[in-house]
């Protein structure tokens, strides 16, 4: 967890574990298998997927607590906000998410903060902000905070056997040693930069409707649909390495 992130009290843990909190679980750390299983002993897939990283999930949270006669955020609360969007774009995944308490004794209030909380995220971020809203139950809360939260993915590097318990001499059944490929698999894991890459495909961008139209176009009358090279553009090597 950041510095700045406040952990919600047992009771409006259950709470928005019941609201569903917009799909957001707040389990600290669930291990999520990305190929076959990590035992070495088991023969199946590629030697490579033996050791495939696994990667950890984890959802970060900041409470911001409001009192019934609160009319503004405090000068703090305001530099928690933006401490955690930095935090979020410099390793968040998916939407940052701002949940508002529902028939809270201090829902007038949480109304009246909820526009100031939106300033001061597009305030702090640096790009497009991708904002999403939600609701979770605060009955019985005087002081049921508005609760900003995202994803956050780490990537967790194969625990390799060292090499003095393999038997590099053992060669007769010509099968690969039991760390075979291990190696690989954490060099590979210590260079994902956004380890959500490893749970899914990206989706791709659209494509471009207007080449597309010319580039059948000019199929349809036979012609060549590739671009036209510039002379800068060609392959011939330069005389100076001939």
């Amino acid at each position: 967890m950041t510095q700045h992130t406040l952990l919600p009290s047992a009771s409006r843990r259950k709470r928005l574990s019941r609201a569903g909190f917009v799909g957001i679980s707040f389990v600290a750390a669930t291990a999520l298998s990305l190929g076959a299983c990590t035992r070495p002993d088991l023969e199946t897939g590629t030697v490579l997927d033996r050791w495939a990283p696994t990667v950890n999930e984890q959802t970060e949270y900041l409470e911001v607590l409001v009192e019934p006669s609160q009319s503004s955020l405090s000068a703090q609360q305001r530099a928690d906000i933006e401490r955690f969007v930095s935090s979020y774009e410099a390793k968040g995944s998916g939407p940052l998410i701002l949940s508002a308490p529902s028939a809270a004794t201090n829902a007038e209030a949480t109304a009246k903060l909820t526009p100031e909380v939106h300033k001061v995220l597009s305030g702090a971020s640096e790009g497009a902000l991708r904002l999403a809203s939600g609701q979770y139950d605060g009955r019985g809360d005087a002081a049921a905070p508005l609760i900003l939260a995202y994803k956050q993915y780490t990537t967790v590097v194969p625990n390799c056997p060292p090499a003095a318990v393999q038997n590099f001499a053992k060669t007769f059944s010509n099968k690969p040693t039991v760390g075979f490929g291990c190696a690989v698999s954490s060099n590979f894991a210590l260079m994902v930069a956004d380890p959500a890459d490893l749970m899914a495909i990206r989706a791709l961008d659209a494509s471009d409707i207007n080449r597309r139209e010319i580039v059948l176009e000019k199929y349809r009358q036979g012609e060549p649909t590739g671009a036209q090279r510039t002379d800068d553009e060609s392959g011939s090597l330069a005389t100076a390495v001939q």
